[in-house]
């Protein structure tokens, strides 16, 4: 087609697209302008997806709004308008949530930093049952510098080791009940993680981040339960 007619638009932008297909986006961009400028729609479309994918969303915008204006507009330049909306706002959720837990994270790694930089004169301090939010309940065991804490159910079940370090601990935490391929397996790939207990000995804090995926857990010391003492009752003679 171009050899015949060197500017014709659909085969600048066809030239455009298979370009892409053999990881070629230099020549691929160049094509597609190319087609563009001679308004084919189709050729400004793809352009924009272009530049959205690269973050330029005033230039896909631009491009848009022109393909939009001219005569009957391929259906593929309403499709790219509303990808780019839909991407805007997905970015802007991604952005809120991300910077709500780098927050979180600061003051977390603030507070592991006391923990396990001052000394403490505390023996074992993790040892103990600890309660989560959700009622769980976790048995952490500690032998010098070692701890091991786990719940578990049939088919559900936390656990993490670590070193302790003072008030803290840097950790390696596992899952159980990850969905596999053949349905509920058993315990998940390790996360790494850091962990602190509180001044008071109330409360550990939790934190692991692997491959976008946060997790921040408290929980809270059990109160060992009292129990009273038999006293004899008073008789008669």
């Amino acid at each position: 087609m171009i050899r015949f007619q060197q500017n014709h638009n659909s085969g600048l932008n066809n030239l455009g697209v298979e370009c892409d297909t053999l990881d070629m986006p230099i020549k691929s961009v160049s094509y597609y302008k190319g087609a563009a400028e001679r308004g084919n729609t189709l050729a400004m479309s793809n352009l924009a997806y272009c530049y959205m994918n690269k973050g330029f969303e005033a230039e896909a915008q631009e491009l848009l709004d022109k393909a939009r204006k001219e005569d009957e507009p391929h259906q593929n330049v309403g499709q790219a308008m509303s990808t780019l909306a839909v991407n805007k706002e997905k970015e802007a959720q991604a952005w809120d949530k991300i910077t709500t837990e780098g927050v979180k994270q600061k003051e977390f790694f603030w507070a592991y930093a006391d923990a396990y930089f001052l000394p403490s004169d505390r023996k074992l301090p993790f040892v103990g049952q600890w309660a989560s939010p959700t009622g769980k309940v976790f048995t952490i065991s500690q032998e010098g510098d070692s701890l091991t804490a786990k719940w578990e159910t049939e088919k559900e079940g936390e656990k993490f080791e670590g070193t302790v370090h003072n008030l803290a601990a840097k950790i390696k935490y596992e899952k159980k009940g990850s969905l596999g391929l053949f349905g509920r397996t058993g315990w998940g790939s390790a996360q790494e993680g850091f962990a602190y207990l509180s001044q008071d000995g109330s409360l550990i804090h939790l934190h692991t981040c692997e491959k976008r995926t946060t997790l921040f857990l408290e929980l809270k010391r059990k109160e060992v339960e009292e129990h009273p003492t038999n006293e004899s009752s008073p008789t008669s003679g």
